[in-house]
């Protein structure tokens, strides 16, 4: 696994440019949304308002000084939420010993873990469409691996927090559960497409779907209110591959962010299981802005036995929940 690290880590920051002289300031061609698109699109972000029990129990999770018996409290109160924590710590990784003790499926899961079932919980209540494809599975442990090394680089770029960052991780593809449950619908209109394969970009996306993921994102998060960091920094995660980073209008915190997004979406993909490789496609980090990071720091903190631990943790827990 360190090997595969070092190699992917070279070719991210490898100093050939991912961008053509004519792709340094043209995006990816817009087109106007498909009205039966934004109906689904809207209906779904609606129906995703209010996240109930397992938004709170993240809010709880993201207090330092929350006590595991408060943690227990709130997630006791969803059923289903239980059982899942509770499966996922009587899993194999772990031995297959069956764990009925909340408490001490959390110490073995661990908050991380914890809040990707959460989220895990808040899509399956409205995505049924987006669940039954075979690429669900794939969107879930890019999102999860993508939410762990952000948590592992976060440091590196100044300004930049982990519970904020894990976070946008763990989201940032979340427009591309809703667009799957619109696939059923465009399929009857465009056949023999598969969506998010690695060919599939997102000029393809917007031709099939009539949006792209990045901007459902940031419909979702300002409809719900959420911070405007969240909106700007996922809205627009794909723009260091498409544009160059002068051309990208928002403030230096959220650029950091932005950065720190782009880099470990792309670090998530060298790590992605044998059945997802086919999906992956691999960009390069904008090499205007690789002087902002220090490459020593970067290797040593994706080369402990600890990340590595938490990657193989996570993928054997995917499993037990998705």
């Amino acid at each position: 696994m360190r090997q595969k690290s070092k190699e992917g880590l070279e070719y991210i920051l490898s100093e050939k440019s991912p961008l053509s002289e004519s792709a340094t300031t043209t995006l990816p061609q817009k087109r106007e949304p498909i009205r039966d698109t934004m109906d689904v699109v809207m209906a779904t972000i609606n129906s995703m308002r209010d996240f109930g029990s397992a938004i709170r129990v993240y809010q709880a999770i993201e207090k330092s000084s929350v006590s595991i018996s408060e943690l227990i409290n709130l997630i006791m109160k969803d059923p289903l939420l239980t059982a899942k924590i509770l499966r996922a710590a009587s899993s194999a990784y772990f031995g297959g010993t069956k764990i009925n003790s909340m408490h001490y499926a959390i110490q073995l899961l661990g908050f991380n873990n914890v809040k990707n079932i959460l989220f895990y919980q808040c899509l399956i209540g409205v995505t049924k469409n987006a669940l039954k494809s075979s690429m669900a599975g794939f969107l879930w442990e890019h999102s999860v691996l993508t939410s762990i090394c952000a948590s592992y680089i976060y440091q590196i770029f100044p300004g930049v927090k982990e519970p904020t960052i894990s976070t946008m991780g763990l989201l940032h593809d979340i427009g591309k559960f809703v667009n799957l449950e619109l696939y059923p619908i465009r399929l009857a209109i465009k056949k023999d497409v598969s969506p998010y394969s690695r060919e599939f970009d997102l000029d393809a996306e917007r031709e099939l779907f009539g949006i792209d993921h990045a901007d459902i994102a940031r419909l979702a998060f300002d409809q719900w209110k959420l911070e405007s960091s969240l909106s700007q920094v996922i809205g627009n995660h794909h723009l260091p591959s498409n544009i160059e980073t002068s051309y990208i209008f928002i403030d230096q915190k959220d650029l950091n962010y932005l950065m720190a997004l782009f880099l470990a979406n792309q670090i998530a993909k060298v790590f992605a299981s044998e059945k997802c490789k086919q999906f992956v496609f691999i960009q390069k980090f904008p090499p205007s802005l690789q002087s902002l990071v220090d490459r020593k720091e970067l290797e040593d903190r994706l080369s402990t036995g600890t990340f590595y631990s938490e990657i193989n943790k996570t993928v054997s827990l995917l499993e037990s929940y998705v």
